[in-house]
C-alpha cells in the first residue's frame, strides 16, 4: 500500500507545476464493504479540471476489511480513474456525479479464483464550500466487478485543495 501512495504522488507532482489553477489533490477516509465484509479506507486522489463543470480523477484507496465467516482480515486495494460531472450547484454546496474503472486487489488471504479485478464505478460526490480553495465533502461510490467476492460500496469523507 505504501508503494502505491508513493507511486501515485510521484505521479502527480509533475502535473502540479503544468497547470496550478486547474488541480486539485484530495484525501478521504470511509467505510468500504465488499459483499458482507466491512473496514476502513484511505484514499489520495488528484483532480484536473478541464472546466467548471468537469473533471478527471486519479486515485488509489487502500483499505483492511475482515471477512465475516472466516474472520481473516485482509487487505484491499483500488487504483481508479473517475469522471465528475457537476449537476448542480450553489454559493456553498456542489452535487457531482462520478463515472468510472478501476483496477482492484485482494490480498492472497482469501480462497478467491482471481485476486486482481477491473471494475466499473458510479457514484455521488457533494462538496461543501466549492467556491474556495479548500473543499469539504462527502462520496459514495459503488463498484459493479464481475469477478469479486460480493458488491464493492465506499463511503469516505473527503477534504480537497485546489491549487
Amino acid at each position: 500500500m505504501k508503494k502505491t501512495i508513493l507511486t501515485l504522488a510521484l505521479f502527480a507532482l509533475p502535473f502540479l507545476g503544468i497547470a496550478q489553477s486547474k488541480i486539485s489533490a484530495e484525501t478521504s477516509v470511509g467505510n468500504l464493504n465488499i459483499g458482507k465484509d466491512r473496514g476502513g479506507n484511505i484514499e489520495l486522489g488528484i483532480n484536473y479540471h478541464f472546466s467548471e463543470q468537469t473533471a478527471l480523477k486519479l486515485s488509489g484507496l487502500g483499505g483492511k476489511l475482515e471477512n465475516r465467516p472466516t474472520k481473516i482480515d485482509y487487505q484491499f486495494l483500488k487504483i481508479s480513474l473517475h469522471a465528475e460531472q457537476k449537476i448542480g450547484s450553489s454559493e456553498h454546496i456542489e452535487f457531482s456525479l462520478l463515472f468510472g474503472f478501476s483496477y482492484m486487489s485482494i490480498e492472497n488471504k482469501l480462497p478467491l479464483d482471481k485476486n486482481n479485478f477491473t471494475g466499473l464505478d458510479i457514484g455521488t460526490n457533494i462538496n461543501f464550500y466549492p467556491k474556495s480553495k479548500w473543499g469539504l465533502g462527502i462520496k459514495l461510490v459503488s463498484t459493479y466487478a464481475y469477478e469479486a467476492p460480493g458488491g464493492i460500496l465506499q463511503a469516505n469523507g473527503f477534504v480537497s485543495y485546489r491549487f
